[in-house]
C-alpha cells in the first residue's frame, strides 16, 4: 500500500469515527417515570431527582409472595382428560412411527426396509380376503 493512501484511509476512518458523528450540544434530558407496586404499609419511595416522577400502585400484603395472576393460570394438558399414559405413548408411536427403520418411508434412517414387509402383509389381507 502506497503512503497517499494509507493517508487517505486513516482520514476517511477518522471521519467515520463515532467521536465526529455526536452533537456539540448536549441533549436535554427528558422527565424519567417510574411505576412500581408496593404492599401492604410499604412506602413509596421518593424520587432522586426532580426530573423523575415515581408512581406507586398498592397491593395487599398476601400478594406480595404470590406468582402473579397472568403466570397463575394453568394450560390445559395437551393430552385428552381421562387418557392414560399407555393410550397416549401409544398414539405418538403410530404418530411417529414413519420415522423409524421397517416403515417404508423416505424419513428417518432406515425406512425403506419396510417396503417388503407391507407388501407382504397387503398380499396375506387379499389372500385371505378371498
Amino acid at each position: 500500500m502506497t503512503m497517499k493512501r494509507a493517508a487517505w484511509l486513516t482520514g476517511v476512518l477518522l471521519l467515520a469515527s463515532p467521536s465526529y458523528a455526536q452533537d456539540a450540544e448536549p441533549v436535554e434530558q427528558a422527565t424519567r417515570t417510574i411505576n412500581l407496586m408496593v404492599y401492604g404499609n410499604d412506602a413509596c419511595p421518593e424520587p432522586e431527582t426532580p426530573d423523575e416522577i415515581v408512581v406507586c400502585g398498592r397491593l395487599p400484603e398476601a400478594d406480595r409472595y404470590r406468582i402473579p395472576k397472568d403466570l397463575r393460570k394453568r394450560e390445559e394438558d395437551p393430552g385428552a382428560p381421562g387418557t392414560s399414559w399407555t393410550a397416549q405413548m401409544e398414539g405418538l408411536n403410530q404418530d411417529m412411527r414413519h420415522t423409524r427403520p421397517d416403515s417404508c418411508s423416505a424419513v428417518g434412517s432406515g425406512g425403506m426396509t419396510g417396503c417388503y414387509q407391507q407388501r407382504l402383509d397387503q398380499w396375506r389381507a387379499e389372500k385371505r380376503a378371498r
